[in-house]
């Protein structure tokens, strides 16, 4: 996510196709034709269809975890895969988005100075080691879920929950009443479109699936609502403290969320089960 992207204007297709499209040609290394016009509805659109692009990422670490697991693979290395698989597929997007905030954040300057920290392309200290550990986190985390006594069908599922649960974040970030940093550019197009009632749709509809879970595996159905519960209450907490330390958000805020809350759901997972 980048803010030299500005508005443009143009003719918008039906939400309901424009919104995935769009979401994946941003987030992903498909090449996929999004939107032509870029604005606050395809902001909008394209941060409401992130929950289904996690999904797509849930799945692809899922099905390289499984090729692991079939071939008896350590859990180590299934976990290295996947998390691999995950990264390819997003172009290290939202990898680059936490060591820009982790680093901003660390400055422990005035809000001008932590954006002008944020806004520098070099990566420091503090941001590489945020990168590494969130890395190793979910390496272990996946893991984790391939060795555990559950049945393959469910270990899968619980490391595609992982980052699907995980881009639930960008919503709390997106949220209307967050500000931008700049009245242009991409962050303007995104940040403060999502109204509090879709928000709390993404977030039922998930807890639904989990809750419809728990009269055939119990067990797992727990550790998925407890995930979702966390990781959503971690990315309040952190997209507020992004907001007062920055004074407004930007894209890179985006991918510090959903890292950071990837990450978290996959370790609530791993140690639940």
């Amino acid at each position: 996510m980048s803010d030299k992207v500005d508005f443009v204007e143009g003719s918008h297709g039906p939400a309901i196709v424009e919104g995935p499209l769009t979401a994946l040609s941003w987030l992903s290394i498909l090449p996929i034709r999004g939107a032509t016009a870029f604005d606050r509805i395809t902001g909008a659109r394209v941060i409401t269809s992130v929950p289904f692009v996690g999904m797509v990422y849930g799945v692809i670490a899922a099905l390289v975890a499984g090729v692991g697991i079939a071939l008896e693979a350590s859990p180590l290395l299934v976990g290295v895969l996947a998390v691999t698989a995950m990264e390819l597929f997003g172009r290290f997007m939202h990898l680059d988005g936490l060591g820009d905030v982790a680093d901003a954040l660390g400055s422990y300057g005035s809000p001008a100075k932590a954006r002008e920290v944020l806004a520098d392309p070099h990566i420091g200290l503090i941001g590489a080691a945020s990168g590494l550990l969130s890395l190793l986190a979910q390496t272990a985390a996946i893991g984790t879920l391939a060795s555990t006594s559950w049945d393959i069908p469910l270990r899968l599922a619980a490391i595609a929950a992982g980052p699907a649960i995980g881009r639930l974040g960008v919503l709390f970030v997106c949220h209307k009443s967050c500000k931008p940093m700049k009245p242009t550019g991409f962050a303007a197009q995104i940040i403060g479109t999502i109204p509090t009632s879709r928000l709390l749709l993404w977030i039922t509809s998930y807890a639904v699936v989990c809750v419809a879970t728990l009269p055939f595996a119990p067990a797992f159905g727990l550790a998925c609502l407890l995930a979702l519960a966390v990781s959503c209450a971690s990315a309040f907490v952190l997209s507020r403290h992004c907001h007062r330390r920055f004074e407004g958000l930007n894209g890179d805020c985006c991918g510090f969320v959903i890292h950071l809350c990837t990450t978290i759901a996959l370790v609530v997972l791993a140690l639940s089960y």
